[in-house]
């Protein structure tokens, strides 16, 4: 009987300390910065509302910058909504550094894409889809497709769109900016199957072999209740 009574109490001690000190590992500790974007002090002038309403979200910050952890916001539409709401308190070129890394794959080594676009075709379809490659702020998202003869469509929305192949004109010019490029580089594009998923990945001619996966999420980050994040809003 007291054996069998040692072994319920050890049973119940190991139970306690078990929910004690288990965090869990598909919860995100907001406190580690996995995929951000960079907010400059100077813009905030002084904002002390903002801080209080955005601080779960910081995991770092130094004397000029705060580092905003995304996937701590929530799902994918709450950092779409997010990022819209604060575009004119980021700081851009350190925000897309990130975003330039956070897209990186290992190489894939295609040979060649589904189809191709230079940087001045697709600087001419966002100008024609009523977008500006110079001033844009997560103002406008690019939708990629390709249409039944297996030729790339380039559509502009307005809102972040998880159902498509969308990324923002932000990573592109993350790109051209953090790789050694000629001045009109192309861009080539592949659809694949990842998983049991269709996914677009792209590759920069010139660029050394890096490969961008735009479509998902290469990281595999979660938010705060541990879905995972399938798609990346940068």
């Amino acid at each position: 009987m007291k054996k069998i009574l040692l072994a319920v109490v050890c049973l119940i001690v190991g139970l306690v300390l078990g929910i004690l000190f288990w965090h869990g590992d598909d919860k995100l500790n907001c406190s580690i910065c996995s995929d951000v974007v960079i907010v400059d002090k100077l813009l905030l002038s002084g904002d002390n509302s903002w801080r209080q309403a955005n601080e779960k979200f910081i995991c770092s910050e130094d004397q000029n910058y705060i580092s905003i952890n995304l996937p701590c916001i929530g799902n994918v539409q709450s950092q779409a909504e997010w990022i819209k709401n604060n575009k004119n308190k980021l700081e851009y070129i350190l925000t897309r550094r990130h975003a330039e890394i956070d897209h990186r794959v290992p190489i894939l080594n295609y040979a060649t894409g589904d189809d191709r676009i230079t940087l001045n075709d697709l600087k001419s379809k966002i100008k024609l889809g009523g977008g500006n490659w110079d001033t844009d702020k997560y103002d406008n998202y690019l939708n990629f497709s390709f249409d039944t003869t297996n030729k790339l469509r380039v559509d502009l929305s307005v809102n972040h769109d998880p159902q498509a192949f969308c990324f923002s004109i932000q990573l592109f010019k993350a790109i051209i900016e953090n790789n050694a490029l000629p001045a009109n580089p192309t861009f080539e594009f592949k659809k694949i199957n990842f998983a049991s998923k269709d996914i677009l990945v792209f590759w920069v001619l010139g660029a050394g072999g890096a490969y961008y996966d735009f479509s998902e999420n290469p990281k595999f980050t979660k938010d705060s209740t541990g879905e995972k994040i399938i798609k990346s809003v940068k």
